[in-house]
């Protein structure tokens, strides 16, 4: 969608971040994944996911 943040950013970010190590090595990937995550609203649903236990590994 161009320089513009989106609702495709949200899915897609989301579905690389979740299965990430399902496709090869790729520092373009990882930099997308990253700018995603480090979006103010991405760090609060973060922290709040932290607290609520939901993260936790099995």
């Amino acid at each position: 969608m161009g320089a513009d943040f989106t609702v495709a950013d949200v899915l897609i970010g989301s579905a690389l971040a979740f299965g990430r190590h399902a496709f090869p090595a790729d520092d373009t990937l990882d930099a997308y994944v990253e700018r995603c995550r480090s979006r103010p609203a991405a760090m609060r649903g973060a922290k709040l996911d932290d607290q609520s236990g939901l993260q936790t590994a099995a």
